[in-house]
This record gives structure tokens, sequence and C-alpha cells, in this order.
């Protein structure tokens, strides 16, 4: 029970949390960096693949897709946070250890009211 939840915390940590933050000079983005895009009411998750002529490129299942650079374009870069990756790792190991002491507690009580047959 405890290596599998060592093995559950090793994977949120190691997944680690991303955030995106708002990214102002638009003329500073790079390929094959992941990007969250958002044109006029719908917002995409984008890896870049290149950016020329004002127009940024992009593909979703092998189709290459397009849209220019405009002042109406909102862009957020992904960043990684090491403030929620330590917070949730945190979190999560102090959740596992609650559950255990309350675990072990109850299983202390419950062989404790255990009455066992005596020997004559």
């Amino acid at each position: 029970m405890i290596k599998n939840l060592v093995v559950l915390l090793l994977v949120v940590l190691c997944s680690g949390c991303y955030s995106y933050k708002p990214f102002s000079n638009v003329s500073n983005l790079q390929e094959k960096k992941i990007y969250k895009v958002k044109i006029t009411d719908k917002s995409l998750k984008i890896k870049i693949d290149s950016i020329k002529n004002y127009k940024i490129y992009y593909s979703i299942n092998k189709k290459v897709y397009f849209f220019p650079v405009n002042d109406s374009l909102s862009i957020s870069q992904k960043k990684f946070s090491s403030g929620k990756t330590i917070g949730l790792g945190i979190g999560i190991i102090g959740g596992i250890a609650i559950i255990y002491e309350i675990g072990k507690n109850e299983t202390i009580k419950a062989i404790n009211q255990i009455e066992f047959p005596s020997i004559p």
C-alpha cells in the first residue's frame, strides 16, 4: 500500500505543475515551445512550428494551420511552476502521513479489542 502511494507521489512530482504566464512581446516567440493562444473566443494550446511573414504556423494531427500575428492576439507561455509543484508535493506527503497515522491507530485499537481465549 505504501509503495503504491510513494509511486503515485513520484509520478505527480515528476510531471510537475505548469502554468501559463502572459507573453507580451510577440517578436520573441520561439519555435518548438508550447503557448496558449486566444484568438477571438477560441483558446488553443499549440507548439509553434515556425514563424514567417507575420504568421504563426502550427500543426494538429499532421495538418498545418496558421494565424496572423496582430494586436488582438493573446499569447501565454507555458512555464514550470516550482511553487505549485512543491506545494502539491508537500500536500500529498502530508495527506499520506495523516492517512497512515489514522490507519495505524485504528489498527492498534482493533487489535486491543480482540478477546483471546484463555489457555487452561
